[in-house]
């Protein structure tokens, strides 16, 4: 099965809040959002784009252009550094969508941004997320994050100029 990706539009707004809305999706991200607050958060998704503070990808299945998932990148500025997410549908996680999501998506950031270092969050107990970065040439930091839930956090990063897209595949 092949992937691609296109620009978040306010028509993937139902697609984006039963996402955030989806226990088994949102196990390792953190807690199931509320009708509302997805809405609002999709909301806000459009205006970080629209003022190039954050990319936001919806991934589609080549074949039909199923939505399956969503990739972002946030761009930081101050740092050069640009920090990679994702979320992949229940029905379409172990199907290879991370892996060419996040390659297309850092080749993506690398055209719009000025980036010199990616960075990821992963939970510390999402063994495929952290398969997936590890793949893609990501390298873990030795420092965690606490999140909002209290779970703990693992930073994976890179810097782009050691990195061609010929190794993430």
């Amino acid at each position: 099965m092949s992937f691609l990706l296109r620009q978040l539009h306010i028509n993937d707004a139902p697609f984006i809040d039963a996402l955030f809305q989806d226990i088994k999706v949102m196990k390792y991200i953190g807690p199931v959002l509320t009708a509302s607050k997805a809405a609002k958060l999709c909301q806000n998704m459009m205006q970080e784009q629209s003022k190039n503070r954050a990319c936001y990808w919806v991934v589609t299945r080549s074949s039909d252009g199923k939505q399956v998932g969503l990739s972002s990148g946030h761009w930081r500025s101050t740092t050069a550094t640009i920090t990679l997410g994702i979320m992949v549908a229940k029905k379409f996680q172990n199907q290879g969508v991370f892996n060419v999501a996040q390659v297309k998506s850092i080749e993506l950031v690398k055209k719009k941004f000025p980036v010199k270092y990616l960075t990821a969050f992963t939970h510390h107990q999402n063994d495929a997320a952290k398969y997936c970065y590890q793949k893609i040439g990501f390298k873990s930091e030795t420092t965690t994050a606490v999140a909002k839930d209290g779970s703990h956090l693992i930073k994976w990063s890179c810097e782009v100029e050691n990195h061609s897209s010929h190794n993430w595949t």
